[in-house]
């Protein structure tokens, strides 16, 4: 797991902890700081790791586990 893996499962931990629900893709880019192709890429590999997990209900909204 690299450095804006770290980033972006810290960020997805912080925000569902403040809103009650998970961001979405392009609220993790701007909360990371990086390009909505950058940050889908590192989430399909973080659901690949096991590590986040995606709603059913809204898909493109991305959850820690």
């Amino acid at each position: 797991m690299d450095k804006l893996d770290e980033e972006i499962l810290d960020f997805v931990k912080r925000y569902s902890d403040e809103h009650g629900y998970p961001p979405t893709r392009r609220e993790v880019a701007a909360g990371v700081n990086r390009p909505l192709m950058t940050v889908a890429d590192h989430i399909k590999r973080l659901i690949g790791k096991n590590l986040l997990r995606m709603r059913e209900k809204a898909p493109q909204k991305a959850r820690s586990k």
